[in-house]
């Protein structure tokens, strides 16, 4: 079970790319705070958002494993959740001590273009060896 698109791409460089086009999408909101701009970056966060989601799993049991993928992604998915939930309440508490969204959309735009750099430094299962008791 491998995250490829084709058989050519791995799955973290496609969750890495759709958080580059996320992060796109938010920057496009920060700069021009317009009809056409929102838009266009909801149409591409929706895109993104669908990629991320299906492929989160698939990458999480690429990067670990199939045996441990249960006691891994279920924190993981914890943590999603939590950020998600909370997310919405940080970006009010930005929008009501600034008086306005672009702030936010900015944090966002830096934090999904971390997350796109860093999610290639996730440690393939294949690397992860079961650790030998000494004889």
């Amino acid at each position: 079970m491998n995250a490829r698109l084709g058989g050519v791409y791995d799955g973290w460089y496609i969750v890495g790319g759709a958080f580059v086009l996320q992060a796109a999408g938010f920057m496009l909101f920060a700069i021009h705070p317009a009809p056409w701009s929102l838009i266009a970056g909801s149409a591409i966060f929706g895109f993104t958002m669908g990629v991320v989601v299906i492929l989160q799993p698939l990458v999480t049991a690429e990067c670990f494993g199939r045996r441990t993928f249960g006691r891994v992604f279920g924190p993981i998915y914890l943590s999603i959740r939590i950020g998600s939930a909370l997310g919405q309440v940080v970006i009010g508490v930005i929008y009501a001590s600034v008086g306005e969204y672009r702030p936010a959309w900015i944090i966002l735009s830096v934090m999904l273009a971390l997350a796109a750099i860093g999610i290639r430094w996730a440690v393939v299962a294949d690397a992860v060896r079961t650790p030998v008791a000494p004889k």
